[in-house]
């Protein structure tokens, strides 16, 4: 797309984007918001990049490819559970450990924040997936 507004505006409103996504996906558990939700605004700031810049230059600026991102999403949700299993826990119940900081305290993590991150992964790489697709189909068609 060839448009000063929207490259622009784009450029702008993205890193928002960003900040907003990664806030949800941190927020999550007790209140609303978590991997699906911050992984639905990330898509959306991955799709106005490639309205601005197009398909063809999106895929080369990713590492890996959107399916790619799916299946480590998948294993990382899974990976949560499998967490669960090993400490004699049900699948997908929550661990919790503790980690220290030094003199700034402990931090208390979880294995509810792995399977967040996997699904946010996942729904950046399948909704990012389906945008390239139908990018690239207009592209097709309007060539």
């Amino acid at each position: 797309m060839n448009s000063l507004v929207m490259s622009v505006g784009g450029r702008v409103v993205q890193p928002f984007m960003v900040l907003v996504a990664v806030s949800m996906l941190l927020r999550g558990h007790d209140l609303p918001g978590g991997g699906f939700v911050g992984g639905l605004i990330l898509a959306s700031a991955f799709t106005l990049e490639g309205l601005i810049i197009g398909p063809l230059a999106m895929r080369l600026r990713m590492r890996l490819s959107p399916l790619q991102y799916c299946g480590v999403g998948g294993v990382l949700a899974a990976l949560s559970g499998v967490i669960s299993l090993i400490s004699g826990k049900n699948y997908l119940q929550g661990v919790w450990v503790e980690w220290p900081l030094g003199p700034a305290g402990t931090i208390k993590v979880g294995t509810p924040v792995l399977f967040d991150l996997g699904i946010f992964v996942l729904v950046v790489g399948m909704v990012t997936a389906v945008m390239l697709s139908l990018l690239e189909d207009e592209d097709a068609v309007s060539a």
